[in-house]
């Protein structure tokens, strides 16, 4: 599924973790799987964004 939007193999990762998060704190209450796929997109999104600001920032 992030293969057919565009997402890289680390971007992935980061948003299993991120998924994995919200998972504990907000649990889905009656379709999972629906929940994990808007879930996963939400937070594919957020991961590029964190990838792309943590390369960006300057090396000291």
């Amino acid at each position: 599924m992030a293969e057919n939007l565009g997402y890289g193999h680390n971007e992935m990762i980061e948003a299993v973790c991120k998924v994995n998060d919200k998972f504990h704190q907000y649990p889905p209450t009656k379709n999972r799987t629906a929940w994990f796929r808007m879930v996963f997109e939400e937070k594919l999104k957020e991961a590029r964004g964190d990838i792309l600001a943590y390369k960006a920032k300057p090396r000291s």
